[in-house]
């Protein structure tokens, strides 16, 4: 039953446990007039006392761990619902708020604000010959190498199933473009072992971004950069192409 409360919700919850602390009440106190008008008097007064005694910290005690694991539940969706549960990095609408507060800090104090996309190359094949098992083990060893090749200024995400999207902030082009071709390195000399075998993979990435005085838009950003990651993709992939 604690289960069904909790995906109720906090507010439903404590509707549900105060309609029952209700009807335990007005149990009891039927009890009692009935032992009164009964002149079972006796009866009546040790229930009025050990009754009280006995559900009091029960409910109390049972109200207290429901409201905790509610909480924890609520936690985990929030978190679920921040964070991509396979690689650990900032979900697709997490990172599109986050970005956009970057780019509005960014514009505010007119800094430079670079968005980089990166697309695993031929991840289709890599799921059809090693299965989806093997692709997973890819996803997770590209959000590594991402995650050490970046600053704490700098935010991260998976916004498709082989794509993932950085921002930099306060960042100019040429600096996000070595920090990128670093990332495309590491990427390029890893391997992933999976089910006794080795797998190797590469990246395109496609990158864009604004100049301390420029009114473009978040959509505008991505669409740059989507279309630079096209390119990197004609180009013959492996590669990083910024938007001109």
């Amino acid at each position: 039953m604690r289960n069904h409360i909790v995906k109720i919700g906090r507010f439903s919850s404590t509707v549900l446990i105060t309609v029952l602390s209700v009807i335990l009440s007005v149990l009891i106190t039927s009890i009692i007039d009935f032992s009164i008008n009964a002149k079972i008097s006796n009866i009546s007064i040790l229930i009025s006392i050990i009754a009280p005694a006995l559900i009091a910290p029960t409910i109390t005690w049972y109200m207290v761990g429901l409201v905790i694991e509610i909480h924890h539940s609520e936690q985990e969706q929030r978190r679920l619902a921040t964070y991509d549960f396979q690689t650990g990095l900032m979900s697709h609408r997490s990172f599109m708020d986050n970005s956009h507060i970057l780019l509005m800090q960014c514009k505010r104090i007119k800094e430079k604000f670079n968005l980089a996309i990166i697309d695993i190359d031929n991840f289709k094949a890599i799921n059809d010959t090693y299965g989806h098992g093997g692709g997973d083990e890819v996803l997770k060893s590209l959000s590594v190498n991402l995650r050490k090749a970046l600053r704490e200024s700098d935010t991260v995400g998976r916004i498709g199933g082989d794509e993932f999207a950085i921002t930099f902030f306060g960042t100019g082009g040429d600096q996000s473009i070595h920090v990128l071709e670093n990332i495309r390195i590491a990427i390029e000399r890893t391997v992933v072992k999976y089910a006794g075998k080795y797998l190797k993979y590469t990246v395109s990435i496609g990158v864009s971004g604004i100049n301390e005085n420029s009114s473009l838009e978040l959509d505008d950003i991505l669409k740059h950069s989507d279309m630079a990651l096209y390119e990197a993709k004609s180009s013959g992939k492996n590669c990083i192409v910024k938007w001109q």
